[in-house]
Formats: structure tokens, sequence, C-alpha cells
């Protein structure tokens, strides 16, 4: 049996100490560029690899520790929180009680205060040791952050799609999944003809997945005349009466304002039309608690994210990747009190997709 090659034999090959081996394999900055690839080639001629035992035992290890306070996670956003959106902090607050289980302080950090630019953020950062960056989701959609930045000596993710570019690693909401799963559940309590209200500004923040989740659907079900996206900002009621009866809808994908303007014009829900919130979150306070919709997760969106940023600072991977990664988390549809019940056979149907897929605590 051939003998595993270690760190060991790898450093004295190279006559340099265990620490600068196991430091250049994890492409640690602290090393020069040429000093890690040097190693790291020796280490592949050498035919090195990675003990999986050994690093399943120093993780198993390492989730049993206490994690102490080791460094800060930077949190980008463009507004102060207590002007952002109201379901946002309490969300923060989850992704910031993550990052300190894991040993991390998320500290908030914004772009739009006075004279703040990106560049005097980043000299904050390399002076503070913060090695990872994690962006949160911007009031206004289409940003480009930071246009030729360098960002090589930072791990970053960005939450959802607000912030364009450049291309970064993101933890988004499966989106495309979450609409197809959204109509599909709004199609077993009976309706067919199901009309999606998408403002330019979300389909511009979802980066086009609603959208286009919403016409795969149309295909899929075949109608000689689909509805009509509607994609005004503030529909009156007169304007989503028009819509409704044009396109024969039985059922509207909305947001609260609209459920209370149909219902301040006298349209019954769900006697006269089904409605149903196209984002839906126990976070945002004017959600109201009856209401149908489908809920994101957004909540373990952003600890996802904690955990997927904290890999990346481990494994050292910095800068902007040509081949970005997307981590990516499913919603569930809430039936509320605006939709009708399923029928019997397909509430059985739906209980039992929901307990397969329902995974196991030990």
């Amino acid at each position: 049996m051939a003998t595993r090659i270690t760190l060991k034999d790898i450093a004295a090959r190279a006559g340099v100490h265990v620490s600068t081996v196991s430091l250049a394999l994890r492409n640690d900055p602290r090393l020069l560029p040429a000093t890690r690839e040097q190693l790291q080639a020796l280490a592949l001629e050498m035919g090195y690899s990675p003990d999986a035992m050994m690093s399943a035992l120093c993780a198993y290890r390492n989730a049993r520790r206490p994690a102490p306070l080791q460094s800060e996670i930077a949190y980008l956003v463009d507004l102060p929180l207590e002007k952002k959106y109201a379901s946002h902090k309490p969300v923060y607050e989850l992704a910031r009680e993550r990052a300190m289980r894991l040993g991390y302080n998320l500290e908030v950090f914004c772009l739009g205060q006075r004279g703040m630019t990106l560049e005097r953020l980043k000299s904050i950062w390399r002076s503070r040791n913060i090695r990872g960056v994690l962006i949160a989701p911007w009031e206004t959609p289409g940003k480009v952050l930071g246009t030729g930045a360098d960002w090589s000596d930072l791990a970053v993710i960005a939450v959802g799609h607000s912030v364009s570019a450049p291309a970064f690693h993101r933890a988004i909401s499966h989106q495309s999944h979450n609409m197809s799963h959204h109509l599909e559940a709004l199609r077993q309590r009976g309706y067919r003809r199901i009309g999606l209200h998408l403002m330019d500004a979300v389909n511009l923040r979802t980066s086009g997945f609603y959208h286009g989740a919403y016409l795969h659907d149309q295909a899929t079900h075949p109608d000689k005349q689909p509805p009509r996206l509607l994609t005004e900002v503030m529909p009156s009621a007169a304007t989503l009466r028009k819509w409704i009866r044009a396109e024969r809808l039985d059922c509207v994908i909305s947001y609260n304002e609209q459920r209370d303007c149909l219902e301040a014009a006298g349209v019954r829900l769900p006697g006269d039309l089904g409605f149903s919130l196209l984002d839906r979150s126990p976070f945002n306070p004017i959600d109201r608690a009856d209401s149908a919709g489908f809920d994101h997760k957004i909540e373990l969106c952003v600890t996802h994210a904690i955990e997927s940023l904290i890999t990346l600072i481990h494994q050292q991977v910095n800068g902007i990747s040509p081949n970005p990664r997307y981590f990516m988390v499913q919603g569930e549809f809430y039936p509320g009190a605006t939709v009708r019940p399923l029928p019997e056979p397909a509430m059985k149907t739906a209980t039992a997709a929901a307990t397969e897929n329902t995974p196991v605590t030990r």
C-alpha cells in the first residue's frame, strides 16, 4: 500500500515550515502568490490529497466547540436600516444571530451615508481585517456596485439580484421554482385564468425569473388567449377591474395594496376572485394574516448566505469569479382565506407530498 503524502513531507521537500504549506494549500493571501503556486504545484507533483476522514473529524470537533468571536463580516447596505423597508431589520437580526453562532460579528456599513464611497469602505475593511462582505438587497434594483473595483481580497455574497453587477456569488430564493409552485398550488384549487401583477421594478429585482416561470406555465397550460401581464405600479380599482374582466381572470397574484383596493371596490375574496400575494412574509407588518401567498423564506436565504460566506472565507475564495455560485432557497405556499380551499383528493396528495419532502431532524 502506498504511503500517504502528508503536509510534513511537502514541507521537508520544499524546505519550509508545515504551517507555510498549510497556508499555501488553503490559498491564504498572507503568502506571496508565487510561494502559494510553487507549493501547490509541488503538492500536486507529489500526489498529495487531503485526508477526508481527518477533515471530517476536524469539522465535527469545531462544530462541537463553542465558537468565540473571530472576526467581523461587513453587512453592506444602501440606506440605514431604519430607512429600509420594514421587514429588513428583523431579517438582518436573524443573519447577525447566525453569524455570532459561527464566531463572527455582522457589522453594518452604509454606502448611502454622506461622503461615503466604496473605496473608503474597503480601506476601513482592510484596516479592521474584515475578509467577508454580505451585500443586502438594495432598495432600487439594477445597481452596479463599484465599476472596475478590485474585490480580490474579499469574499463576497450578494443577497438577491438588486445589485446586478459585478457578478457576485449570490444567495437567492429559488424564484423560478417558487413561481411555478405558486401557480401549481392555485391550479390545484381549481383556478385556470391566473393573472400576474408584476411591476417592472420587481421584475428587474428578480432578474426576470418570476416572469419566465409565468410564461413557462402558460406554455405548459396552453390557452388561445393567455392572460396579459399587468405592470402598473399602483393601479386604481378601475384599472384592476378592467384588467380582470378583459383577461377573464379567476385569480390574481399581486400585492397588499391591490387586495385593499379590490375589497374597497366591493370585490369578494375568494367568492368573486381568488387573490394571492406574490411575496408573503411573516416579517412584513403590512401582510394581513389571512392573505394567501407565497413565502420565499428570506430569513433562510440570509442565514444560508452567512453560512456560505463563512465557507468562502475559510476556503479563501475571494474576488469576482467567472463562474459565480448561486445558493438557492425553496419557499412554500401559504393557503390563506383569500383563495379556495383544496378539494379533498388534492388535499391528501398535497399533504403526502409535504410529508415526503419534510427533512427529518435528529
